[in-house]
This record gives structure tokens, sequence and C-alpha cells, in this order.
């Protein structure tokens, strides 16, 4: 998963093994970037795949775990196209806010600057990898 907050990664890692330990049995994957999450609005979790998939169903058992730290909620927003790229570029647009996710495949931020002339995004300056969702 990748955020768009300043959530220090230290923070991140151990609500990863909250969630883990509550029976999720994966660690997650979160990238930080602006501000601390706001409790009131919702966590958006984007999603790199449509729904009914395997990372949309990694992203609803986050979702369905993550839901008791947020009371705002948490919501899985699919954004599936273009290889990932269409939820990155979401996750850029977002509200620097800390309550924007983004669960993505570990090519968004590898292989596609290699691959790709023009992305919409820098894997460096834009997204900050903390952990691993899952691994198949």
């Amino acid at each position: 998963m990748v955020s768009n907050c300043n959530t220090s990664r230290r923070d991140l890692l151990c609500r990863a093994a909250s969630v883990a330990a509550a029976g999720l049995g994966a660690p997650i994957l979160a990238c930080a970037q602006a501000a601390a999450p706001s409790s009131a609005a919702p966590l958006r979790i984007l999603c790199t795949a449509p729904g009914g998939t395997v990372p949309d169903i990694v992203a609803r058992r986050y979702a369905e775990q993550l839901s008791a730290r947020y009371p705002g909620g948490v919501v899985v927003d699919n954004r599936a196209g273009a290889a990932g790229r269409i939820a990155v570029a979401a996750l850029k647009q977002a509200a620097p806010d800390g309550n924007t996710w983004l669960l993505a495949q570990g090519a968004v931020a590898t292989v596609y600057p290699h691959l790709y002339d023009k992305l919409a995004y820098d894997p460096v300056a834009d997204l900050r990898p903390v952990s691993m969702a899952s691994e198949a």
C-alpha cells in the first residue's frame, strides 16, 4: 500500500503489525508523503486491480481491519487500468492529508521507470514504500 501522508515509517509498521496480529497474516505496504492522517475523513485505499481480484480482496481485508482505527471509515477505491498507473496518478492528485493509500504491485516503483519513457510520477520523489502487503 502507498499513502500520501507524513506518518512515520515506525507508526505505519506498528499499525501493520497490529493488523497482521489481528489475523490478516500479511504485512502491510504503505508509503508516506505529506501530513498526518485526519481522523474525521475516511481512509481511501486505491487498488490497482478491478473488484473481485486478489489485490482487491487483500485491500478489502485491510479495510476491514483498519476500519476500527479510522472513525471516518475505510473505502476501497478500485482504479484498474494502465498497469496501475491510473491509481498512482490518483494518489499523486489526492490531498496530502494522509487519508489516501495505494495498494499496488512493486513494479509501479521498480520496473515502470525503466519500461515507460514518460511516467506521470517519480517513484523516488512521490512514493516511499514501507512494507509488503501480500505475496503470491
